[in-house]
C-alpha cells in the first residue's frame, strides 16, 4: 500500500525553552548511573550478563533523553539526536572514569603507603588502558581488571573491538529512543503533544484497508466495516493519536497484525500501512466515536 496517498504529520522542527536545561540534567545523570552500570559490569563477572547491563543502559539514556524531549516539547529531530549524541557520550565516557577511579582505590588499598598523587603519577590513565588490553577478558567475564585464565580470550585490539560494539549499542540505543519521540505526533495549536488511542478490528486484513481507502478518503477507513468471515489471526489496528485539547487535531496510523500459532509459542507479525495520516475534524470525530463505543472511554469529540 502506497503510504504517501495521504498527507501525514511531520514535526515542526520546533523545541521548548526547557529542552536545552533537561538535556543538562539528563547528562548529570547518566555520568552518576556510569557509576552503577560500571560497578555491576565488573561485580558480574559473565560476559553475556554484561551484554544485557549495556543494553539495559543504552535503554536508560534512551528514555532519559525521551523524558528531555516530551517534557521540553522538543519536535525538532534534528536538535533531539544532536542533543542525544553528548547524552551517550557522557555515559561512555563516565564508565570509563570511574573503573578507572576503582582501579586507584584498589592500587590505594595495597599500598596504604603511597599517597593519591604518587598513585595517579604512576597508574596513568594511559598506561591504565594499556593494563586493560593487555589484561582482556574471557568468555565468563567482561570489564574486569583480572583475568581468570592465564590467555585472556579478548585481549589488545579485541578489547578496543569490544569497547566500539559497547559504544555504538550505547550510542545506537540512545539515538533510535530520542529520535522515535521527536517523531511523535504534536497539536501545535494547544502546545501538546497527541495521545494514542488503538482500536484493534478483529478480521480484517490488509486488503480490507485497501479496498477502504481507494478513492483517496480516510473516512471510509475510520468507519469501516466488520466481516463475520473474516481471519481471526488477522486484524487491523486503528490508532488514533488524539489531541485531547482540542476538537481539531489527530492523526491515524494503520497496522496489519497477524498472530501466530506454533506449538506454546505465539507470535505477532506487524506490518504499518499508513503512518500517521491528518485526520479531518469529520474524520476525527468519527473515529472518537467509534472508539468511545468499543473501549468505553469518553473522549473529547
Amino acid at each position: 500500500m502506497a503510504t504517501t496517498s495521504f498527507a501525514s504529520y511531520r514535526p515542526s522542527g520546533r523545541l521548548g525553552p526547557l529542552t536545552l536545561a533537561l538535556f543538562a540534567a539528563a547528562i548529570v545523570a547518566a555520568a552518576a548511573a556510569a557509576w552503577l552500570y560500571q560497578m555491576l559490569m565488573t561485580w558480574i563477572p559473565y560476559i553475556y550478563v554484561n551484554l544485557v547491563l549495556c543494553a539495559g543502559f543504552g535503554a536508560g539514556l534512551g528514555v532519559a533523553g525521551a523524558f528531555a524531549v516530551r517534557r521540553g516539547h522538543c519536535r525538532n529531530r534534528i536538535v533531539a539526536v544532536a542533543l542525544a549524541l553528548p547524552l551517550a557520550a557522557a555515559g561512555i565516557g563516565a564508565s570509563y572514569y570511574w573503573a578507572y577511579r576503582a582501579t586507584l582505590s584498589a592500587v590505594a588499598e595495597q599500598n596504604p603507603e603511597a599517597s593519591l598523587d604518587a598513585i595517579r603519577e604512576e597508574v596513568t590513565f594511559d598506561r591504565w588502558i594499556d593494563a586493560r588490553k593487555d589484561a582482556g577478558w574471557t568468555m565468563s567475564s567482561s570489564h574486569s581488571t583480572e583475568s581468570r585464565k592465564s590467555s585472556p580470550d579478548i585481549s589488545g585490539a579485541g578489547v578496543l573491538v569490544v569497547w566500539a560494539i559497547e559504544a555504538l549499542v550505547l550510542l545506537g540505543l540512545t539515538v533510535l529512543l530520542v529520535d522515535a519521540e521527536a517523531q511523535k505526533p504534536y497539536c501545535e495549536r494547544c502546545g501538546r503533544w497527541c495521545v494514542p488511542k488503538p482500536l484493534s478490528l478483529a478480521g480484517l486484513a490488509r486488503a480490507d484497508v485497501e479496498h477502504a481507502v481507494q478513492l483517496g478518503d480516510l473516512m471510509p477507513l475510520v468507519d469501516i466495516a466488520m466481516r463475520a468471515d473474516g481471519d481471526p489471526a488477522r486484524a487491523i489496528v486503528l490508532t488514533g493519536n488524539i489531541c485531547e485539547g482540542c476538537a481539531e487535531t489527530a492523526f491515524l496510523t494503520v497496522e496489519e497484525k497477524t498472530t501466530t500459532q506454533k506449538k506454546k509459542q505465539t507470535s505477532v507479525k506487524s506490518v504499518r500501512l499508513i503512518k500517521h495520516a491528518i485526520l479531518t475534524s469529520e474524520q476525527r470525530a468519527a473515529f472518537v466515536q467509534r472508539y468511545n463505543f468499543a473501549v468505553g472511554q469518553k473522549l473529547a469529540a
